[in-house]
């Protein structure tokens, strides 16, 4: 129920309500990786970086074979210019599934940046 709720409140933008929702879910079973997964991509909205990766690194944790976290978590080393880190999610997650299309694109994209200009 609170995690519905927290979905709900993500989807408005209503994040006072997603982290209350999540803190409530979070009470009754701290092991959820949803809960995480939903909090780190809030606090990644809100532009609390660490606080946002921290979570997704929980999240990640919690649940090791979900590729979906390990790649919003490799974003969120992207965006924020951590680029090694993102590499090694990705390349993580490519030994696990190696057919993942969104994984192989996003680290291709990254390889692609950072060669530069002169390649």
């Amino acid at each position: 129920m609170y995690c519905v709720r927290a979905v709900i409140a993500f989807q408005r933008r209503d994040f006072l309500t997603v982290h209350q929702a999540l803190d409530a879910a979070e009470a009754l079973d701290p092991q959820l990786a949803r809960i995480y997964d939903l909090r780190g991509r809030a606090l990644f909205l809100q532009q609390r970086t660490a606080e946002a990766i921290t979570a997704m690194q929980r999240a990640v944790a919690l649940d090791s074979s979900a590729g979906n976290l390990r790649l919003v978590l490799a974003e969120m080393f992207r965006q924020t210019g951590d680029t090694a880190e993102a590499l090694r999610l990705l390349s993580d997650l490519l030994e696990l599934d190696p057919h993942n299309a969104e994984a192989r694109q996003l680290l291709d994209a990254i390889r692609v940046g950072s060669a530069g200009p002169d390649g």
